[in-house]
């Protein structure tokens, strides 16, 4: 069941961006589709987490936060399938997954709300849960509607909670069914709000963190998982026929996806906690529980130290940590600070329409990182006409007639620098940016 839902996630993501990744996602929507027909086919689950390992392999880490988490999983998966064909390993035993389903959990939730512990996240003026509630907003068309300042208050620490506190209840028996539907919950309000290939992951990490893996699944909840597999597709082959064929704008096609897909959500979760079967086990210490919380924290924390500040768990934050320009409560990163990446960067002031991107890859009027810029160029070579860009580095303002041809083309890129990821900067205003 695990394999099922996680496949149905991985469809998700890929599906979700259906202005590319055709291929990739109707072989996923055929593999999960035979997991519709019988959830126990787990082969096909595996043809799915490899059709996703062969997109991610060659992305990672730039890609959408929970995505870099999802290719962990995959070679997690892949290395469990191996040495089980080759060493006959056993498989390990339910309390154990639990664990670290749980685990793992609490520590992206809890990592994702202490980045939100900054001035920029509790400014009532362009906080990331305006930019959240401005998405809902489409479902009725009030894009112009203004967000009083006490219910952004109010969604900011509730935001907080649920991400820092709610999550530990799944440690605890009693509060382990609450937990879950609290996640639930919220994550329902976030596929509304855009991001539905995020809540099919977190199905899956709430799944394998209250489901008894020890006894055999209720063929109500088997049910139940077919509803949000069935659903799933349908949202996913929606969109991608919609957008082929232009029948309704952008926004409306992540809208329907957001409905469709909560169908399902809702037919799943009613589900698996009305059938679910919470025994009372007794936990054994294991050193990948401390191990596999220690790799989540160094994961999300490389902002700090001057390494990726994007797809380290800090989306919809606001967090800025530019050594001079640290916004957070409690970290300084003029102290934490190792690396200096972010501190050498280029304003762009001008770009061909073709280089500009959209949403959260804009990049007129913004900064970025030299690093980033070098990567952003070396995609641009792919243009065969002057790309004419002015730039200000170190107050001075450069002007070119081909930034193909400029040093910031740089052909001998270290092969490390591919895993740095930063997002674009802006030093003018409070603005919520992936």
């Amino acid at each position: 069941m695990l394999l099922a839902i996680f496949c149905c996630g991985l469809m998700m993501h890929m599906g979700s961006a259906f202005y590319y990744y055709t291929k990739t996602t109707a072989l996923l929507v055929i593999f999960t589709g035979l997991l519709f027909i019988n959830y126990k086919w787990w082969i096909f689950a595996y043809g799915g987490i490899l059709t996703s390992l062969a997109v991610l392999i060659n992305i990672v880490p730039r890609t959408a936060n929970h995505a870099n988490i999802e290719f962990f999983i995959c070679i997690y998966f892949m290395v469990l399938l191996f040495m089980r064909w080759r060493f006959k390993t056993p498989l390990p035993n339910g309390q154990t997954v639990n664990q670290i389903f749980r685990i793992t959990l609490i520590g992206l939730y809890f990592m994702a709300g202490f980045h939100k512990l900054n001035s920029g996240f509790f400014n009532v003026n362009g906080s990331c849960t305006n930019n959240m509630g401005l998405w809902f907003n489409q479902y009725i068309d009030t894009n112009n509607v203004i967000i009083p300042h006490f219910i952004t208050r109010m969604l900011q620490v509730c935001t907080i909670l649920i991400e820092m506190i709610v999550p530990f209840g799944i440690l605890f028996r009693r509060t382990r069914a609450a937990t879950v539907l609290a996640l639930a919950c919220f994550h329902f309000y976030l596929s509304l709000c855009g991001v539905p290939n995020f809540s099919a992951f977190a199905a899956f990490l709430l799944t394998g963190s209250i489901l008894n893996l020890d006894k055999e699944i209720p063929k109500q909840l088997t049910k139940g998982l077919r509803y949000l597999i069935f659903f799933s597709v349908v949202a996913v082959v929606f969109a991608k026929i919609v957008y082929i064929k232009n029948w309704v704008p952008y926004r409306l096609i992540i809208c329907c996806v957001a409905i469709i897909y909560n169908i399902g959500w809702i037919a799943f979760f009613v589900a698996l906690l009305k059938f679910r079967r919470i025994e009372k086990c007794v936990y054994l210490f294991s050193w990948w529980h401390p191990t596999l919380a220690l790799l989540i924290i160094i994961w999300a924390s490389q902002s700090y130290v001057g390494l990726s500040s994007a797809g380290t768990l800090t989306m919809y934050s606001n967090l800025v940590t530019e050594k001079e320009h640290s916004n957070h409560f409690l970290i300084d990163t003029k102290k934490t600070k190792i690396w200096n990446f972010e501190e050498d960067y280029v304003t762009i002031v001008s770009l061909p329409d073709k280089c500009k991107g959209s949403g959260a890859n804009k990049l007129t009027g913004y900064s970025l990182p030299v690093t980033e810029f070098k990567k952003a160029v070396k995609k641009w070579t792919k243009y065969k006409e002057p790309l004419p860009c002015t730039l200000i580095y170190k107050g001075k303002t450069i002007v070119m007639r081909d930034v193909k041809a400029s040093k910031y083309n740089d052909p001998n890129i270290e092969w490390w620098q591919r895993f740095l990821y930063y997002r674009r900067l802006n030093f003018s205003c409070n603005e919520c940016m992936w």
